[in-house]
């Protein structure tokens, strides 16, 4: 178990460098400076704007360098005025502009490490709906009161979050689709998107998938990985019971969010969804 467990987080190492930024560390100190800079400059321009507005709507304007300046400024604390070149603005609290750094940072880091970004958040993700789901299971499943948390379960779940909903899901969503049905968001090309993946992906190779790496790890065959999926579509209704989460939120996942978002908003939404899906799992 332990070699085969060591197997998978090695092939999930190789598979971050493929699809991973190879010079991520010499990158991330340019972009954080840069970033950094825009941010301040944009914070400038509308502390800038704000003042000159107020100074209009208090008829304190007289001319200067660079068209009209404010007579008096107000004195209220954190409110210094500078002024550069005819530029006046008001400084940002640091705390504002570091989450404004921080929320342009995780975006940018999503748009421009696509692969990467999304193995980590729907890796984590997975990982955390299946401790949930291990940690608040009744006592009347098959696992005993004294049973103590099953790493291998866990490992499924974390490696099948990240490999085919990060990655996998990625290409397909924001690669496959727009090739078929085309990049717009129409109400014909969201529902084509929409029915192909509940209709065709679902069934033969979004849950498909959680099996057969369930088996891996668990060391079974893949035909008994295979009698577990048929049995829980039948018993459990697996299927179905996505097809009632996901047809809303696939609607809104093709029609309105951004595509580099799109996994992150699938991550948030399927993080109720593996909970379910881990005990479902666990029954059979």
């Amino acid at each position: 178990m332990k070699r085969i467990q060591v197997h998978l987080l090695l092939i999930t190492y190789w598979v971050l460098l493929l699809f991973g930024p190879s010079d991520a560390y010499r990158n991330i100190k340019i972009y954080t400076r840069t970033t950094h800079q825009s941010v301040k400059l944009r914070t400038q321009k509308d502390q800038t704007t704000s003042q000159l507005n107020w100074a209009k709507s208090q008829g304190r304007l007289r001319p200067g360098a660079a068209g009209c300046l404010p007579d008096t400024v107000p004195s209220a604390p954190n409110s210094a005025i500078f002024v550069n070149g005819g530029a006046m603005f008001d400084p940002a609290p640091a705390s504002k502009q570091g989450g404004l750094l921080v929320m342009h940072l995780l975006n940018a880091f999503f748009k421009n490490y696509p692969y990467l970004s999304s193995f980590i958040a729907t890796g984590m993700k997975a990982s955390l709906a299946d401790a949930f789901a291990q940690k608040t299971e009744p006592v009347t499943s098959k696992r005993s009161p004294g049973k103590k948390f099953s790493v291998p379960r866990n490992l499924t779940f974390l490696l099948y979050g990240g490999l085919y909903q990060g990655c996998a899901q990625y290409y397909i969503y924001n690669r496959v689709f727009p090739f078929l049905f085309g990049a717009g968001s129409s109400p014909l090309q969201v529902t084509m998107k929409v029915v192909t993946d509940l209709l065709l992906l679902t069934p033969f190779l979004c849950l498909p998938s959680m099996y057969l790496m369930k088996a891996i790890v668990f060391q079974y065959s893949f035909k008994e990985a295979f009698r577990k999926y048929m049995y829980d579509i039948r018993e459990q209704r697996v299927v179905k019971k996505y097809w009632a989460i996901w047809g809303p939120t696939q609607y809104l996942t093709f029609g309105v969010v951004p595509e580099h978002l799109r996994i992150v908003f699938i991550a948030s939404v399927s993080f109720f969804w593996l909970i379910i899906l881990s005990r479902l799992t666990a029954k059979s």
